[in-house]
């Protein structure tokens, strides 16, 4: 082989050396360059991982504050029953209450009206008993004219004659 093939040879496993060292080099820098890539998505994919599991914290309590929710939500709707119940009963409460008070008004006017009655018939009452005062009073004046006509009577009887007839004595 001549020189001149060899040499070129040597030129060109030279150039090819080269050219593989700068691949090589561009390789290592592309492998640093992936490492680094490699490094910052470990970095990323660490971060994801704990904003997922942040995330499912998050969930876990906004399920839990949901649960709670509900529960605040039934017992607001249980409460809200109870408040209608009641709210019922006070109107039976109400309506008996009317109905009891309008009984007692009517009790109050029969009472009144009972008074009224007694009133009138205690003042017939005084009436008669006035009138039966005067009537008392007019047989006690009758009683003293009988017995002073009595006692006249008598008087005039011892002194009249016994034959007299009984009937006329009285006329005198």
């Amino acid at each position: 082989m001549p020189r001149e093939s060899l040499i070129q040879m040597l030129e060109d496993l030279a150039s090819r050396v080269r050219s593989l060292e700068r691949d090589s080099k561009q390789a290592a820098a592309t492998m640093q360059e992936l490492e680094r890539e490699k490094r910052q998505a470990a970095a990323t994919m660490q971060e994801l991982e704990r904003d997922s599991k942040q995330a499912a914290a998050t969930i876990e309590a906004l399920e839990r504050d949901n649960r709670q929710a509900t529960a605040t939500i039934q017992a607001f709707e249980h409460e809200k029953k109870q408040a209608a119940a009641t709210i019922q009963a006070l109107e039976r409460d109400s309506e008996q209450a009317a109905a009891a008070i309008e009984a007692f008004e009517r009790a109050e006017k029969q009472a009144a009206a009972t008074i009224q009655e007694l009133e009138r018939e205690k003042r017939q009452a005084t009436l008669t008993v006035q009138g039966l005062e005067r009537e008392v009073g007019e047989l006690g004046a009758v009683i003293v004219l009988a017995s002073e006509k009595v006692s006249e009577m008598l008087k005039d009887g011892a002194s009249a004659d016994v034959s007299a007839a009984p009937g006329s004595r009285l006329s005198n």
